[in-house]
């Protein structure tokens, strides 16, 4: 599916402020699953300097350095996308460690260390596993469908616009959250049962939810040996496929915000995002690059 993302912030300050260096994490990561045809970013008030880097997770960001006073930051990008559904199935037959223990050879385990990093308060998610391994056996790749199926069915979901995930425990003990809240319960969840797991922040595609195509959202990547890293939605419950659009991805959910940055001067500060996604015909970018 090719698809058409326009996303903008505002930051309004009640009074003129200096900017801080910004760093942006907006743009589309071209990956097996999804490459990006166009990107095109706007900022006002301009950069005094803007750089292109690569990130940790080899997804670009934006390093912005401003001059002098404004009362209002805008970032805007347009981006359009083709992302292409799961390649991999629901029953993952071919998978070369199809039960538990989860094992990884040595020099695969080092390089995946920090996505198998105990989280902070989340001792009662091992429950929640043990509960699921029971149901549906020790395959991982049924264990992993069951898991997403039952924070869905069984959780509350609520919109939460801002702020961090809350702790694996917090969502277990109030059987609620938002999509971030249930993409790390099931990082803490995977790891806890020892397969490498990453939070992953970016676009979902939904047309008959949201009136405007789209929004925000995350989810949680699991690495599979044989097939490397696969997408899981507990929002939707399912795979992630071409509805979802990957933006970057990391151990910790800090590595994953769209925008970080401050200001320096006696101002408050109010936040405006608006996300709108659409399909677009094939015709309309024969002339992207």
């Amino acid at each position: 599916m090719r698809l058409k993302i326009n996303h903008r912030t505002t930051y309004q300050y009640s009074n003129p402020v200096s900017l801080t260096p910004h760093m942006l994490r907006l743009r589309p990561r071209s990956t097996s699953h999804q490459r990006v045809e166009q990107f095109h970013l706007f900022i006002n008030p301009n950069p005094q300097h803007t750089l292109i880097l690569d990130s940790i997770d080899d997804s670009l960001f934006h390093r912005l350095y401003f001059d002098g006073f404004t009362d209002a930051l805008t970032i805007e990008t347009t981006a359009v996308v083709i992302a292409k559904e799961s390649l991999v199935p629901n029953e993952l037959h071919l998978f070369t460690n199809p039960v538990f223990p989860m094992s990884y050879p040595p020099q695969v385990y080092g390089g995946l260390s920090p996505f198998l990093a105990h989280i902070d308060d989340s001792e009662g998610v091992l429950s929640l596993c043990n509960q699921v391994v029971a149901q549906v056996g020790g395959r991982i790749d049924r264990f992993l469908m069951a898991l997403i199926q039952y924070i869905n069915q069984q959780f509350e979901t609520e919109y939460r616009e801002f702020g961090w995930p809350h702790s694996p425990n917090h969502t277990l003990l109030q059987r609620k959250g938002s999509c971030r809240d249930f993409a790390w319960l099931v990082v803490a969840c995977c790891r806890s049962m020892g397969i490498a797991a990453r939070f992953v922040s970016g676009y979902v595609y939904d047309h008959t939810r949201l009136k405007s195509g789209g929004e925000l959202h995350a989810w949680a990547e699991v690495y599979l040996l044989g097939y490397g890293w696969i997408g899981y939605d507990p929002s939707y419950a399912c795979q992630v496929g071409e509805n979802h659009i990957k933006i970057c991805s990391g151990w910790i959910p800090e590595l994953c915000a769209t925008v970080e940055g401050s200001f320096i001067g006696q101002a408050i500060s109010e936040l405006e995002t608006d996300v709108s996604i659409m399909p677009v015909p094939e015709v309309m970018v024969a002339n992207s690059v």
